[in-house]
């Protein structure tokens, strides 16, 4: 008798157990990290599709720019805003893929000439290229599995890039300054990226993401046409080290 009411006693708490669970049970830090509701693989956690949407700054490399062919020396490139959004999946529990836009605003290169003295007026003169660069590129991501909220990644993704370039001169001295407009254009260019980061899950659909991008465009194109020929700058093999902080929201 006193074996049987242990056993109904032991019965009575595993069904309390699971009763208080209730549908938190079946909830997880990340996909994967705890037991899974009856009818459901491992797999299936991480069916589904995700928006990601991202923030942070990129630091260009040193540029390369030539006009007509000739280097031009004496170049500097700012610090820029990033930004990121796409749309992903997953195609294996730890393996995803992106499409992805990736625009940066207010990319400039710029050179400055040497002041200059002229009838005892002091003058100066700048040129500037600002470009809105759009990289879309198709990536492939593996996370790491750590058995936490916490997840590494590393990625990899090749597409094109988008730019649209506003070339621009002033010269002031004299009291006086001047900028005008030198040439205006868009072009288009091979892109690739890699990507290293951790991903730390709020909950079952919503992650936060922290995470480095090396961003590489081929090149930006600006020409300009006087007197019938085209005049043509390009600035060659740009890349960027974007550090981005995002968000990423996980459809059922």
């Amino acid at each position: 008798m006193r074996s049987e009411i242990l056993g109904l006693a032991a019965g009575a708490m595993a069904v309390l157990a699971v009763t208080a669970a209730g549908p938190a049970g079946a909830a997880c830090s990340r996909p994967g990290a705890c037991t899974m509701p009856a009818g459901q693989t491992d797999e299936a956690m991480f069916d589904g599709m995700y928006l990601r949407g991202s923030l942070g700054y990129a630091i260009g490399s040193r540029p390369d720019v030539s006009i007509e062919g000739w280097s031009v020396d004496g170049l500097k490139r700012n610090g820029t805003v990033a930004t990121s959004v796409a749309v992903g999946g997953w195609i294996a529990p730890d393996w995803r893929i992106e499409l992805s836009a990736s625009p940066m605003f207010g990319s400039r290169i710029e050179y400055t000439a040497p002041a200059a003295t002229v009838n005892g007026a002091v003058y100066s003169g700048s040129i500037r290229n600002t470009s809105t660069i759009v990289p879309v590129t198709f990536d492939v991501y593996r996370d790491i599995d750590t058995k936490t909220p916490f997840r590494p990644y590393v990625g990899a993704g090749i597409g094109a890039a988008f730019a649209w370039s506003d070339l621009t001169a002033t010269l002031q001295g004299g009291g006086t300054k001047v900028e005008y407009q030198v040439a205006k254009a868009s072009s288009t260019s091979f892109a690739a990226a890699a990507m290293a980061g951790i991903s730390y899950d709020l909950s079952r659909n919503l992650s936060l993401d922290l995470g480095y991008k090396y961003l590489y465009v081929d090149r930006i194109k600006t020409t300009k046409e006087i007197g019938g020929y085209t005049l043509t700058a390009v600035s060659k093999q740009n890349s960027f080290n974007q550090f981005m902080l995002g968000a990423r929201y996980r459809f059922e």
